[in-house]
């Protein structure tokens, strides 16, 4: 039997303290929003024949600006500022988050049943 060369994995429990998890879902809920602005804002960029294909390219230079974000460096009491300073609420940002998620949600759901309804529809070729 051959040795495996895969490095070895150490694992660990690990579980966010409620301000780490608060600062998460906070920032991931501004990500929403910043993207939901980015995408109407360069909307006329996206589509067959132009610039972006498909937001998914959007998403790309989106990403790379993000990821320089002033956001990123935040700790829980600045995010909290900042979320402020934009007039919007805690319970603003998340609301908008959840909102996202159920709908990314109820989108595969729905694809899932087409594919699953077309696989039934389909005549086997014999």
């Amino acid at each position: 039997m051959a040795k495996s060369t895969a490095p070895t994995v150490e694992f660990a429990l690990n579980l966010p303290t409620k301000s780490q998890k608060a600062l998460t879902q906070l920032r991931d809920g501004l990500r929403v929003m910043f993207w939901t602005q980015f995408k109407s804002q360069y909307k006329e960029l996206v589509g067959e024949g132009k610039q972006y294909p498909t937001n998914y390219e959007l998403y790309a230079v989106f990403d790379e600006q993000w990821k320089q974000h002033s956001v990123q460096s935040m700790d829980l009491v600045a995010i909290r500022s900042f979320i402020k300073s934009l007039e919007y609420s805690e319970v603003d940002v998340n609301q908008v988050r959840k909102e996202y998620y159920e709908a990314r949600r109820g989108i595969t759901a729905t694809i899932k049943a087409n594919i699953k309804q077309s696989a039934v529809d389909e005549e086997i070729p014999y």
